[in-house]
């Protein structure tokens, strides 16, 4: 996204049983005037999480869309990023929030109110570094999952940045990646994988055995509690959904900056 007003505009109704949307409901946007290059944004109650590329900081905002603050700086002490790519939050609401600082190949954790915990990685191809991570999710139990960009591998570690196990090497066969751009984790601890140079998406088991791959459809995707798949289609300004199995269920959206509307 290359704007200075970053748009959110689209909320989900989903319905309580497991199935596509009913309806869309679209919002006046929230617009953030005081950010260069948002790429990532994640909520939690009522609290919005956004990570601005250019500016090296993290921006949170009320449900009203109004700024509470901004962390970070330029820089890789504590607290500070060199072009974050991902954002995501803890589960459960009010938990913590953690952001793949990529260009110091790490993980920072902050609290929900933006004051830095901790952080975990370094530069390095070995089991547990990091080679410019640009996604990061957490799982029901807790645990960390960093698509590790670089190394195009998907790596998970414990809430104390410790390593557990690692998956996927580069490649084009299934299981392999090149250049894993996101991460997701559904509450059947089924993993999403956005495959990035491989335009597609792959779908593993919780015991992360490789189930099956979808076409990427645009460029960049999110996971829903459900297992459907929004696939953003930024030249279109479209949101495309797919079922489990693949299936396009239905599309929503248009080019433009107004309500409704995407713009790349």
């Amino acid at each position: 996204m290359n704007r200075n007003t970053f748009l959110f505009s689209m909320i989900l109704t989903l319905a309580p049983a497991a199935r596509a949307y009913d309806s869309i409901r679209f919002l006046e946007p929230i617009k953030g005037d005081e950010m260069a290059k948002p790429v990532a944004a994640a909520a939690s109650g009522d609290r919005l999480y956004v990570v601005d590329e250019k500016k090296n900081m993290l921006f949170l905002y009320d449900a009203s869309g109004k700024l509470i603050k901004n962390v970070g700086r330029s820089g890789s002490q504590n607290g500070a990023f060199s072009g974050p790519r991902g954002v995501a939050v803890g589960p459960n609401g009010g938990g913590n929030v953690y952001v793949a600082d990529t260009g110091n190949h790490r993980v920072q954790i902050f609290d929900r109110d933006g004051n830095f915990l901790y952080a975990f990685g370094e530069k390095g191809t070995e089991p547990g570094r990091l080679r410019a991570p640009e996604s990061v999710c957490v799982g029901a139990d807790g645990r960390i999952f960093v698509a590790d960009t670089g190394n195009d591998r998907v790596q998970v570690f414990t809430q104390e940045g410790i390593l557990l196990f690692q998956f996927g090497s580069s490649g084009k066969e299934p299981g392999r990646f090149k250049g894993p751009a996101r991460v997701s984790v559904d509450p059947s601890d089924n993993v999403y994988v956005l495959d990035r140079d491989n335009e597609r998406v792959q779908k593993f088991d919780a015991s992360v055995k490789f189930v099956r791959e979808y076409s990427l459809l645009g460029n960049d995707a999110a996971v829903d509690n459900f297992g459907f798949i929004y696939v953003l289609d930024g030249k279109n300004g479209k949101v495309i959904e797919q079922s489990g199995d693949g299936v396009i269920l239905g599309r929503f959206g248009s080019y433009g900056s107004g309500v409704g509307q995407l713009k790349k």
